[in-house]
């Protein structure tokens, strides 16, 4: 399909919903002073894409979690999810193209938003996701992250399920 960069894309975003929501605080909580200083968010994220059989439509996904490894007051892991489509007689590109160039985009301000909500009914206040250069910060423009470049480099094709997620703890 030929895109016209001059148009909209002539997709619609259809349904967007939190697929699962994890949150706690570090074991050590209650002995921290109630406002200490945030220190820096450390988290990782990983955007999948699903296409329909049909190819019209197709479910884009992001996870959001604390790096295991990092000692903040919070862990969390959020997925949140988006069902989009082809607006009939409005389409300008594909959803493939559409989730490749704009899924970690349409799907950060709701992980931003349930991440700070989340975090804000704990003990030390709210975190925000800080903003993120899309461009930049993935492989090519697309929406596969450079900390998923080993394991996630084939999802930006056409994955055939999403991949099994571990918690750890």
């Amino acid at each position: 399909m030929s895109t016209d960069s001059g148009r909209q894309p002539g997709i619609e975003l259809r349904q967007i919903f939190a697929e699962s929501v994890h949150f706690e605080h570090r074991s050590d909580s209650v002995t921290l002073p109630a406002h200490p200083a945030p220190g820096d968010l450390d988290v990782q994220m990983q955007v999948q894409f699903r296409l329909a059989t049909d190819e019209q439509s197709g479910m884009l996904r992001m996870l959001v979690r604390t790096n295991p490894e990092s000692n903040g007051h919070y862990t969390f892991e959020i997925v949140v999810v988006a069902l989009v489509g082809v607006k009939q007689g409005e389409s300008n590109m594909s959803v493939t193209e559409y989730a490749q160039a704009s899924a970690a985009a349409l799907l950060y301000p709701f992980a931003r938003e349930l991440v700070a909500n989340l975090t804000g009914r704990g003990r030390f206040g709210p975190l925000w996701l800080h903003p993120f250069n899309f461009v930049a910060g993935f492989i090519g423009g697309g929406m596969i992250p450079p900390s998923a470049r080993s394991t996630k480099a084939r999802e930006a094709k056409k994955p055939a399920a999403t991949q099994p997620r571990r918690r750890g703890k």
